[in-house]
Protein backbone atom coordinates (compact mmCIF):
# COMPACT_ATOMS: atom_id res chain seq x y z
CA UNK A 1 0.00 0.00 0.00
CA UNK A 2 1.37 3.47 -1.14
CA UNK A 3 1.86 5.73 1.79
CA UNK A 4 -0.03 9.28 0.77
CA UNK A 5 1.40 12.62 2.11
CA UNK A 6 -0.42 14.70 5.08
CA UNK A 7 -1.55 18.02 4.02
CA UNK A 8 -0.86 20.26 6.84
CA UNK A 9 -0.80 24.22 7.87
CA UNK A 10 2.76 25.74 6.01
CA UNK A 11 4.97 27.55 8.89
CA UNK A 12 7.00 29.99 7.88
CA UNK A 13 9.89 28.24 8.82
CA UNK A 14 8.61 25.89 5.74
CA UNK A 15 8.83 29.27 3.13
CA UNK A 16 12.02 29.00 1.63
CA UNK A 17 11.28 25.12 1.29
CA UNK A 18 8.05 25.91 -0.50
CA UNK A 19 9.68 28.21 -2.80
CA UNK A 20 12.11 25.70 -3.74
CA UNK A 21 9.87 23.02 -4.36
CA UNK A 22 7.85 25.51 -6.76
CA UNK A 23 11.13 26.77 -8.35
CA UNK A 24 12.21 23.03 -9.45
CA UNK A 25 8.40 22.32 -10.38
CA UNK A 26 8.00 24.94 -13.16
CA UNK A 27 11.27 25.30 -13.95
CA UNK A 28 10.87 23.32 -16.86
CA UNK A 29 7.72 24.79 -18.46
CA UNK A 30 7.61 27.17 -21.11
CA UNK A 31 5.57 29.82 -19.36
CA UNK A 32 7.97 29.96 -16.06
CA UNK A 33 10.69 30.74 -18.36
CA UNK A 34 8.74 33.89 -20.00
CA UNK A 35 7.55 35.20 -16.80
CA UNK A 36 10.05 34.26 -14.42
CA UNK A 37 13.48 34.12 -16.54
CA UNK A 38 16.21 32.99 -16.48
CA UNK A 39 17.34 34.00 -12.75
CA UNK A 40 14.33 32.39 -11.42
CA UNK A 41 16.43 29.39 -9.77
CA UNK A 42 18.66 31.76 -7.99
CA UNK A 43 19.07 32.05 -4.30
CA UNK A 44 17.62 35.64 -4.66
CA UNK A 45 15.10 34.88 -6.85
CA UNK A 46 13.89 31.82 -4.21
CA UNK A 47 14.43 34.21 -1.57
CA UNK A 48 12.02 37.08 -2.65
CA UNK A 49 9.60 34.52 -3.90
CA UNK A 50 9.76 32.78 0.39
CA UNK A 51 9.20 36.56 1.17
CA UNK A 52 6.03 36.78 -0.68
CA UNK A 53 4.50 33.95 1.07
CA UNK A 54 5.65 35.91 4.45
CA UNK A 55 4.43 39.44 3.48
CA UNK A 56 0.64 39.74 4.51
CA UNK A 57 -2.05 40.77 1.51
CA UNK A 58 -2.21 44.14 0.50
CA UNK A 59 -5.68 43.98 0.04
CA UNK A 60 -8.11 43.92 3.21
CA UNK A 61 -10.31 41.83 2.12
CA UNK A 62 -7.99 39.03 1.08
CA UNK A 63 -6.04 36.36 2.91
CA UNK A 64 -3.78 33.72 2.09
CA UNK A 65 -3.28 29.78 3.67
CA UNK A 66 -0.65 27.77 2.60
CA UNK A 67 -0.98 24.14 3.12
CA UNK A 68 2.31 21.68 2.84
CA UNK A 69 2.24 17.71 1.99
CA UNK A 70 4.57 16.04 4.32
CA UNK A 71 5.54 12.78 3.54
CA UNK A 72 7.85 11.13 6.28
CA UNK A 73 10.05 14.59 7.64
CA UNK A 74 9.89 15.97 4.35
CA UNK A 75 7.79 18.56 2.31
CA UNK A 76 6.37 17.53 -0.97
CA UNK A 77 4.13 19.77 -2.53
CA UNK A 78 2.25 22.52 -0.96
CA UNK A 79 -0.97 24.39 -2.32
CA UNK A 80 -1.52 28.42 -2.03
CA UNK A 81 -5.09 29.49 -1.38
CA UNK A 82 -6.51 32.97 -1.85
CA UNK A 83 -9.97 34.07 -0.27
CA UNK A 84 -11.77 36.59 -1.48
CA UNK A 85 -14.31 37.76 1.13
CA UNK A 86 -16.55 41.15 2.11
CA UNK A 87 -15.35 42.48 -1.05
CA UNK A 88 -17.66 45.33 -0.03
CA UNK A 89 -14.65 46.70 2.14
CA UNK A 90 -13.00 47.88 -0.79
CA UNK A 91 -16.22 50.26 -0.99
CA UNK A 92 -15.45 51.18 2.74
CA UNK A 93 -12.07 51.72 1.47
CA UNK A 94 -12.71 54.24 -1.27
CA UNK A 95 -15.45 56.45 0.91
CA UNK A 96 -12.88 56.54 3.88
CA UNK A 97 -10.29 57.74 1.55
CA UNK A 98 -12.80 60.63 -0.07
CA UNK A 99 -13.51 61.76 3.84
CA UNK A 100 -9.74 62.00 4.55
CA UNK A 101 -9.43 64.03 1.22
CA UNK A 102 -12.42 66.38 1.88
CA UNK A 103 -11.22 66.68 5.07
CA UNK A 104 -7.81 68.25 4.00
CA UNK A 105 -9.76 70.46 1.64
CA UNK A 106 -8.32 74.05 2.67
CA UNK A 107 -5.34 72.84 4.66
CA UNK A 108 -2.13 71.63 3.07
CA UNK A 109 -1.76 69.63 0.13
CA UNK A 110 -0.02 66.84 -0.12
CA UNK A 111 1.77 66.46 -3.27
CA UNK A 112 3.11 62.91 -3.82
CA UNK A 113 6.38 62.59 -4.90
CA UNK A 114 7.01 61.34 -8.56
CA UNK A 115 9.05 57.74 -8.33
CA UNK A 116 12.33 57.27 -10.51
CA UNK A 117 12.54 54.29 -12.77
CA UNK A 118 14.71 52.61 -10.38
CA UNK A 119 12.25 52.96 -7.77
CA UNK A 120 9.37 51.60 -10.15
CA UNK A 121 11.64 49.12 -11.01
CA UNK A 122 12.38 47.62 -8.21
CA UNK A 123 8.64 47.78 -6.31
CA UNK A 124 8.16 45.71 -9.42
CA UNK A 125 10.85 43.38 -8.97
CA UNK A 126 9.79 42.76 -5.18
CA UNK A 127 6.10 42.42 -6.66
CA UNK A 128 6.96 39.97 -9.37
CA UNK A 129 10.65 38.65 -8.73
CA UNK A 130 14.39 39.05 -9.42
CA UNK A 131 14.66 38.83 -13.47
CA UNK A 132 10.44 38.30 -13.61
CA UNK A 133 8.84 39.83 -17.09
CA UNK A 134 6.90 42.49 -15.30
CA UNK A 135 4.74 43.52 -18.39
CA UNK A 136 3.74 39.99 -19.03
CA UNK A 137 3.19 39.01 -15.19
CA UNK A 138 1.20 42.43 -15.11
CA UNK A 139 -1.50 41.43 -17.72
CA UNK A 140 -1.60 37.90 -17.09
CA UNK A 141 -2.20 37.96 -13.53
CA UNK A 142 -4.05 41.27 -12.79
CA UNK A 143 -6.00 40.81 -15.89
CA UNK A 144 -6.88 37.42 -14.48
CA UNK A 145 -7.46 38.97 -11.06
CA UNK A 146 -9.77 41.15 -12.77
CA UNK A 147 -11.76 38.95 -14.63
CA UNK A 148 -12.22 36.40 -11.51
CA UNK A 149 -13.64 39.64 -9.70
CA UNK A 150 -15.81 40.48 -12.39
CA UNK A 151 -16.87 36.84 -13.18
CA UNK A 152 -18.15 36.73 -9.29
CA UNK A 153 -20.26 39.62 -9.43
CA UNK A 154 -19.12 40.85 -5.79
CA UNK A 155 -19.70 36.93 -4.07
CA UNK A 156 -16.97 35.79 -2.66
CA UNK A 157 -14.95 33.08 -3.62
CA UNK A 158 -11.89 31.37 -3.06
CA UNK A 159 -9.24 30.47 -5.93
CA UNK A 160 -6.24 28.32 -5.95
CA UNK A 161 -3.80 30.18 -6.83
CA UNK A 162 -0.55 27.66 -6.67
CA UNK A 163 -0.29 24.21 -6.28
CA UNK A 164 3.17 22.31 -6.38
CA UNK A 165 4.25 18.62 -6.23
CA UNK A 166 7.09 17.38 -5.80
CA UNK A 167 8.24 13.60 -5.24
CA UNK A 168 11.62 13.12 -4.78
CA UNK A 169 13.51 9.91 -6.44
Amino acid sequence: MATRPTLVRALPTDYQTLSEIECRVFYDEAFSAVAWGPQRDSLRAITARANQFAAPSKNPHERRFLTKAVLGDEIVGFAEWKFVTEREADERVRLEELAKEKENVGGEVKVEEKKTEEQIFKEKEEAWGVGANFKFCEDVFLKGDEIMLASCEGKDFCSEFAFSLFFPL
